[in-house]
This record gives C-alpha cells, sequence and structure tokens, in this order.
C-alpha cells in the first residue's frame, strides 16, 4: 500500500518520513462467513486456471500457477486455494497492462514502484466487493506467492486485495509491493511475509490479524486505515521494518493491539490523527534497530536508520494526537520508550520502560491530559522522562517506581521546567516505593 509517514517525532532525536494515503474505496462490509467453495466449483485442469483477467466463475487453484496478469475475482465469486499451491507472479510483467500510480516521495526521490508505470507493469489480484478468496494453508503445506525470478527481488509483483468474507491463512507472500489489503470482515493469520517493499499487511475496517511472522518491510509490518476501523493485532513478530505498526495516519482508527512482539524495527508502534484504542502485553525492543535498507528497486531504497549512525532514533512508540490506552506493555533497549507529541491523553499504566535512552520524550506538547501511572521507569540512560522542543504542558506521572525511592535521584533523571524554565513540570509525586509487580505483559 503506498504511503509515506510525514512526522517529525520527538526531538531533533526522532524524526520519521511521511506517507500518502493510498487511493482505495471501501466498501461496504459484508457478512463474514466461513468461506467455502460452492457445489458448482470443480477442480480444473491447468489450463482452465485463469492466469490473467477475470474470474467469472468459483474456481479451486492447486499445484504450481504462472499468473502473467493482473486477476481480477467479480462479485459472488470464491477463488479458493488449496494447500501446498504455489502462485508464482511474472516479474515486472502484466498482459493486462492496469493499474493506478499513488506518486510517492521519500527524502525528496520519486518512489518508482509509485508511478503509472509500475501498476501498469506488476500484477495483482484484486477480489471485487461481495467476491472472495479463501487461501487456506497448513502448517506443514503452506500456500506461497512469490515471484518467478530465479533472482527475485523487492516489488518483482503488486499486491493481493481481500474484501470482506476471505480468510488467508497459513501462506507465505514475498518479494511484492503491498503484501495484501484486508479490507473488511477478512482473517490474516499464520501467515509470513517477508521482503515486502511497502507494507505487509494494510487493514481497512475490522479485519482480524493474528499469529503472522512479519520482516523486512520497507515501510511497516501491519497499518491500519479507515475512519473509526476497529482492526485486531494480535499475537504477530514483527522485524526489522521502518515501523512496525502504523495506526491512522490520516484517519481516527481503534484498534486492539495485543500479545505482539516487535524487534529491531526503526520504530515499533506509531498512533496519529485522534486515533485510540489499546495497545497492551506487547514486547517491543530494539538493541540494533534495523540491520539494512529495504531495497533497491530500480536504484531506489529506503534507508534504515542504524547503519547510518541514527541509532537515537529509534523509537518504541509515538502517539502523535492520539489517545491510546497503553497497558502491560514493555519496552526496553531503545533509544526513546515512548514519545508523545501534539494534543495527546494516553492513559500509560502499568508498563515496563527500561534500558532505552529516554524512556520518556515528550515533544511539542503542549495540550492534552496523559496520565502516566504505576509503571516501572528506571534505569533509562539519559533520563526517565524528558520534557522534549515545545513541551510546555504538564504531565501527570504518579505512583510510578522510578529504580529508588531518593528524590533527589528521580529529579536527576526528570527533565522539565526546573531544567528549563520553558518547558512543562512533571508532577511524579507521590511515588511508588518499590517496583510494581503488576507492571509488564501480563499471561
Amino acid at each position: 500500500m503506498k504511503w509515506n509517514y510525514l512526522v517529525a517525532i520527538l526531538l531533533a532525536l526522532f524524526i520519521f518520513s511521511s506517507c500518502a494515503q493510498p487511493p482505495v474505496e471501501t466498501p461496504t462490509p459484508h457478512p463474514a462467513e466461513e468461506a467455502k467453495p460452492s457445489q458448482e466449483a470443480t477442480t480444473p485442469t491447468a489450463d482452465q486456471f485463469t492466469t490473467s483477467g477475470h474470474v467469472t466463475r468459483d474456481e479451486i487453484w492447486s499445484g504450481t500457477i504462472l499468473i502473467t496478469g493482473d486477476i481480477v475475482v467479480e462479485p459472488g465469486v470464491t477463488l479458493t486455494i488449496l494447500p501446498g499451491t504455489k502462485v508464482l507472479f511474472a516479474p515486472g510483467s502484466d498482459d493486462q497492462h492496469t493499474g493506478v500510480e499513488v506518486i510517492e516521495y521519500y527524502e525528496g526521490e520519486l518512489d518508482p514502484a509509485s508511478t503509472l508505470e509500475y501498476g501498469q507493469s506488476h500484477i495483482s489480484i484484486d477480489v471485487h466487493p461481495g467476491g472472495k478468496m479463501v487461501a487456506r494453508g497448513t502448517p506443514d503445506n503452506p500456500i506461497t506467492f512469490s515471484s518467478d525470478s530465479s533472482n527475485p527481488n523487492y516489488a518483482d509483483w503488486e499486491q493481493i486485495y481481500l474484501r470482506s468474507g476471505s480468510i488467508f491463512e497459513y501462506c507465505v507472500v514475498e518479494y511484492n509491493r503491498g503484501g495484501v489489503i484486508a479490507d473488511g470482515d477478512v482473517i490474516v493469520s499464520h501467515s509470513t511475509f517477508r521482503s515486502i517493499f511497502w507494507v505487509a499487511i494494510v487493514t481497512w475496517g475490522s479485519p482480524t490479524v493474528i499469529d503472522n511472522d512479519i520482516s523486512d518491510c520497507g515501510h511497516a509490518g501491519i497499518e491500519a486505515w479507515g475512519t473509526d476501523a476497529t482492526p485486531v493485532i494480535r499475537n504477530n513478530v514483527i522485524k526489522h521494518t521502518r515501523a512496525g505498526i502504523g495506526i491512522g495516519f490520516k484517519d481516527s482508527v481503534f484498534p486492539t493491539i495485543e500479545n505482539n512482539t516487535l524487534i529491531d524495527n526503526d520504530i515499533g508502534i506509531w498512533l496519529g490523527s485522534g486515533s485510540g484504542g489499546t495497545i497492551r502485553n506487547n514486547m517491543i525492543n530494539a538493541p540494533n534497530g534495523a540491520p539494512q535498507d529495504w531495497g533497491p528497486f530500480q536504484g531506489f531504497v529506503y534507508k534504515a536508520k542504524a547503519p547510518r549512525g541514527r541509532y537515537e532514533e529509534v523509537l518504541g512508540l509515538g502517539i502523535m494526537s492520539s489517545s491510546p490506552m497503553v497497558i502491560h506493555n514493555t519496552f526496553s533497549q531503545l533509544a526513546g520508550g515512548i514519545g508523545i507529541e501534539g494534543d495527546s491523553s494516553p492513559v500509560i499504566r502499568n508498563n515496563i520502560i527500561t534500558q532505552c535512552y529516554n524512556g520518556f520524550v515528550f515533544h511539542h506538547y503542549s495540550s492534552g491530559s496523559p496520565e502516566v501511572h504505576e509503571n516501572n521507569i528506571y534505569e533509562n540512560k539519559y533520563s526517565n522522562i524528558r520534557q522534549g522542543k515545545g513541551g510546555t504542558g504538564s504531565i501527570e506521572a504518579s505512583d510510578n517506581w522510578w529504580g529508588t525511592a531518593n528524590t533527589q535521584d528521580i529529579e536527576a533523571r526528570i527533565h522539565d521546567y526546573y531544567d528549563d524554565p520553558n518547558l512543562g513540570k512533571v508532577h511524579y509525586e507521590p511515588i511508588a516505593t518499590s517496583e510494581i509487580a503488576s507492571a509488564g505483559p501480563r499471561g
């Protein structure tokens, strides 16, 4: 999916690139159901598979299938893909010559995968509203969607667009631009996404995204779009992406993000545009940051921070003009644990924030009423809470454990009005006198 983050995150410390919303029309959701092929569906011979163009009747795919042009699954049609099927896409080739552009720039440079030329020369599968794809592999016999190249690369093919009622589980998706789009009541589970140039999974509405393994994505592992959308994002492992999970870049999204493990992403989770929801029981750390760039595609790359000596910009959770509930998470080994900016009123309780350069950074924060209570915030290198540039609002941060009960030691790791009268105050008293046992992920 096409996007760029346009966010200046926290201090000179946290800077993030921008994204443009993809031009996707969200259909009226259809009721979810246990999708099965109709009685009319038959297992066709190899020459009966639709390998380019419109699927106009139920089909069942199996074996190895080479796709040569854009596939459209028509309304009322179910495309079923059996376990062990390999769906291979002709790289950089689309005999339908259909596609659209969503022009996107990164650091002032045009992304060649966002152009009309790209869209017309790279293959996608688009399930139209009322159609369904049921791609249900097994742990021992997954379904593979990949490039047909002997030397596959990022963005060799475009994406898969799933609509309400679709099921996508125990699949492998690799070497495409946009992973899958889950629009409506869709289940994406137990699948592997890797070497994705943009985003592995984009959600619209209220899909369920659970138990996936996601790595090596140039934009994000998971993004959520759609005003008042309520996706469930649970039990995923996400690593080596520019952002692990991105929420509500232009829409107010209210996700449930729980029990995920995010490792060495440049940003773990990012929320914006009045979003909320619940973030709980996640483990977020990045001792090294993302290890390498994403690309190249036609000479263009998305740049990782750590290899360029910019580890200090690596962030666990970014909250920009948003108000989520953040409970029972662990943020560790990050440049910034939690960054808060703009008009934000999150509730942050029962978390562990430790071994970061800065535990919290409030940057250009002047309004809102964040509540930071009953957390273990300790052993962060420079500060446990830091009011950054433009941080003029006051912060309620009582009843936390700071690794000590000595108020002088606590104050030494809080940067606020008492260090710079242009900044707001951090109200940290009363303090917890011992470690809070209920903090951190719960079983």
